[in-house]
């Protein structure tokens, strides 16, 4: 079993959850549909080899990255603005080629494989003439989906970001933390196996990136994939994650690789352990000793 909280012999949440679905979309003729919903394979693996990184005849932007990811973590990038998580990030689905090394997807060389890995940016990107729903069905309309099951899939995301009511509206209408759950729903619909997030909820107000997160870690354990997460915020990376990236700049190196453990679900009573805060200072004390030998 793949996933945060699977356990050998026992059902994971992801399993679960797309059981659940697809039972639902089987019991409305949508058998096509099922084939679309269901996760094609297990979640990405993502191996960096003495990876570095430049742009034309420019300095080293990356030099020489080694990180094996497994399929099913959650892993998050901290380090000084400028030290190349996003870099990272794009060289994962090819939107950035590799100068040196190897990065690896799944044993071969990256593609932007439609249903494959899903990028949410820092900014959700809708299209202001489509609707909530319009946009969360974008990506399969290009695949050719049909409409009727375009929109059986909508309404499985919609429902897994609890945005059904809101459906209708554009995204004019939403508000910021609405529109990055659009976002987020958009690239699930795709059914990826590899979910790239570039700080997606770097301009939301305390509380709602608080709340989103919390949204997230639960979307993780119910279906499963594999994701890299670039953020600023210790606090966040901590709460999501499974290991921790912290990088150094001027060159882009990888400084610490932290694991993070905690017992239980991801939840708002979380952030309220003593495990966590020591995790934060620990971390954020890491940090800072990149920060000071900059």
């Amino acid at each position: 079993m793949h996933g945060r909280n699977g356990r050998m012999g026992q059902p994971s949440d992801a399993w679960n959850f797309r059981q659940g679905a697809v039972a639902r979309l089987r019991a409305r003729g949508l058998s096509r549909c099922v084939r679309s919903l269901r996760m094609p394979a297990p979640p990405s693996s993502v191996v960096f080899h003495e990876v570095s990184k430049r742009f034309d005849y420019g300095p080293l932007v990356l030099e020489r990255i080694t990180l094996e990811v497994t399929p099913g973590a959650f892993v998050s990038f901290v380090g000084p603005s400028g030290c190349g998580k996003s870099t990272l990030l794009r060289m994962t689905c090819a939107l950035s080629p590799v100068s040196a090394g190897r990065l690896d997807v799944d044993g071969r060389a990256p593609a932007r494989k439609g249903n494959q890995l899903a990028f949410i940016f820092q900014e959700a990107t809708l299209l202001p003439w489509l609707t909530v729903r319009g946009n969360i069905e974008l990506p399969l309309r290009i695949r050719g989906m049909a409409p009727r099951e375009r929109h059986a899939i909508s309404e499985e995301m919609l429902r897994l970001v609890r945005l059904e009511r809101v459906a209708a509206r554009h995204p004019r209408q939403l508000s910021g933390g609405m529109k990055m759950r659009v976002s987020v729903a958009r690239a699930l619909a795709q059914s990826p196996r590899l979910l790239l997030l570039d700080e997606p909820f770097g301009a939301l107000d305390e509380m709602t990136r608080h709340h989103l997160n919390e949204e997230l870690a639960d979307m993780h354990r119910q279906r499963g994939w594999t994701a890299l997460f670039v953020t600023h915020s210790v606090a966040e990376a901590v709460f999501l994650s499974d290991r921790i990236i912290v990088m150094s700049a001027n060159p882009g190196r990888i400084h610490a690789d932290i694991p993070i453990s905690f017992s239980g679900d991801r939840t708002l009573e979380t952030r309220d352990t003593d495990e966590f805060h020591h995790t934060v200072a620990e971390v954020s004390r890491i940090l800072r000793s990149v920060d000071s030998s900059a």
